[in-house]
């Protein structure tokens, strides 16, 4: 890492951006410049925690501030596409929460766009990051243990026994648990394993 602070925004600043506002409110790396939301009792609540950060109405509004380099989108799974696009096309870097998208035509034509402008685009799926992830990616990598033949993964969480608004379990809205949880495990098993599938079996409930 530089000494360099990348200014930044977030779009959607409900329940699933809390963890990352907070982190960047404790990153010397990167500085929180601006956030947006359709929601004014939302918007109000955000600009009474942070008073001194700029509070937009809209991503489109957002999108327009020169001051910003790059956006973690935080709004609905249904709009991650749309929202990537305006961003994007704005030649705002992105970070998208997982699911990046809803169908694979959405996420062809979010890297499409961001190829385009020249943008960095990352699906955000941290989980793959934790230190028990890394460090056996790291033994993986050594080979010290022989080629990976196969991994198991087994998640256990009560996540559908919380209180849910309906978009949370519409598959069609990118809700439902194989969007919601399903990337953590996936991107978990792309960043131990590496390389390409042979085969894939699972099952959820």
């Amino acid at each position: 890492m530089t000494d360099r602070v990348l200014k930044v925004g977030v779009v959607g600043l409900g329940v699933g951006a809390r963890n990352i506002l907070q982190a960047m409110r404790g990153s010397s790396y990167v500085e929180l410049r601006a956030g947006a939301d359709i929601d004014p009792e939302v918007r109000a609540h955000f600009q009474g925690v942070f008073p001194d950060i700029k509070v937009y109405h809209s991503v489109e509004q957002l999108a327009g501030d020169p001051d910003l380099e790059a956006v973690w989108v935080a709004t609905p799974n249904r709009f991650h596409a749309e929202h990537t696009s305006i961003l994007a096309n704005a030649r705002k870097h992105v970070v998208v929460q997982k699911p990046m998208a809803i169908t694979l035509d959405e996420a062809e034509g979010m890297v499409e766009v961001a190829e385009r402008n020249n943008v960095q685009l990352i699906a955000g799926n941290a989980a793959s990051f934790a230190t028990p992830i890394a460090m056996m990616a790291q033994i993986v990598r050594s080979g010290e243990l022989g080629r990976v033949r196969a991994v198991n993964v087994f998640a256990y969480h009560s996540w559908l026994l919380g209180t849910r608004m309906p978009e949370d379990l519409d598959v069609d809205q990118g809700g439902g648990v194989v969007f919601r949880a399903g990337p953590h495990q996936i991107n978990t098993i792309r960043r131990i394993a590496g390389g390409k599938l042979r085969s894939v079996r699972g099952t959820f409930g």
